[in-house]
């Protein structure tokens, strides 16, 4: 990203870039989360001898668990606007690297990053104290591909 996509320096303007880039993600999130969603429900029924709970239909929780998706997509939609603008504005604690080693490694260390911070953050929300904000994905006893997403924005 170059600065020169952005708008000039202050508060309005942030909020302006922040809402622009929002307006592109969020829509595309939904974009992949339906078209990936109808695709596997398409594949999954052309094989329905591969479902994992042949006797549940997960489909009946299929509208809240959309509902309760496009929530947490709209939240990880948000943050990924937040942060994108954050470093279009100069605002970051370092400099990312250039070049393709620096994406390469840059990666690396988000996805090596993200799946510790996932998997200490699932052992924390199954905690007494915490189980309230995850106890609605364990609600999907029948998974479908609209379960996915399907979290509480405090979990989110």
């Amino acid at each position: 990203m170059t600065d020169a996509i952005f708008a000039e320096p202050g508060p309005l303007a942030f909020i302006a870039d922040v809402a622009i880039l929002l307006a592109l993600i969020y829509p595309a999130n939904l974009i992949a989360y339906f078209g990936m969603g109808f695709a596997l429900l398409r594949i999954n029924d052309t094989h329905p001898d591969r479902r994992i709970q042949k006797r549940r239909d997960g489909l009946r929780r299929a509208i809240p668990e959309m509902k309760e998706s496009c929530v947490s997509i709209l939240v990880t939609s948000t943050l990924l606007a937040l942060a994108l603008t954050l470093q279009g504005h100069g605002l970051t604690l370092w400099t990312p690297w250039s070049g393709i080693l620096g994406v390469l490694a840059g990666t690396a260390l988000m996805v090596v990053g993200y799946d510790t911070y996932y998997y200490f953050a699932h052992r924390a929300l199954h905690t007494k104290a915490l189980y309230r904000f995850h106890q609605w994905h364990h609600r999907s006893v029948a998974p479908t591909a609209w379960s996915s997403d399907s979290q509480s924005v405090g979990e989110t």
